[in-house]
């Protein structure tokens, strides 16, 4: 028997030979457990080119706290598009009070690849004297966005 094989085989029957294989066989599980999970690490930290959208106020501080019944407002909203393709959007617009829903006709809007576009709605307060939510909304998709106000 080699002298290399002589000592292992000592190593192997003592009780320190015994905790440093234990140790040995921990380490080695540990480290294919790790390697196994790297691949998943990296593929949740690794920047993937993802397609979405965008639908928000493009200036939110031009929205009227009040409204006057009778007068109607202007105000712009944005939708990006953030796909690679153009993509054709439509959107409504529903203005609501606690008694008064006003839903105007869907807008088609098409938004070239990684653009943004700027469409202005007009609205007015249905009924005087009443809170009003104005909801933009994106027909089959959940996006949606909306502001509110007083009559």
């Amino acid at each position: 028997m080699s002298k290399l094989a002589s000592i292992y085989n000592q190593l192997l029957h003592s009780r320190s030979g015994r905790v440093i294989t234990a140790l040995l066989v921990v380490l080695l599980l540990i480290t294919a457990d790790w390697v196994g999970h790297t691949t998943l690490f990296a593929d949740v930290t690794s920047v993937h080119q993802t397609s979405f959208t965008e639908l928000y106020f493009s200036d939110p501080s031009t929205l009227p706290s009040k409204l006057v019944y009778g007068t109607v407002y202007s105000a712009n909203f944005a939708i990006a598009n953030h796909h690679t393709i153009t993509e054709n959007y439509t959107y409504t617009v529903t203005v609501q009070t606690d008694d008064a829903i006003v839903r105007q006709i869907p807008v088609t809007v098409a938004v070239s690849a990684n653009r943004v576009v700027y469409p202005t709605i007009r609205f007015s307060a249905p009924i005087p004297g009443e809170r009003v939510q104005l909801t933009i909304s994106l027909l089959h998709t959940n996006e949606l966005i909306q502001w509110y106000a007083q009559s």
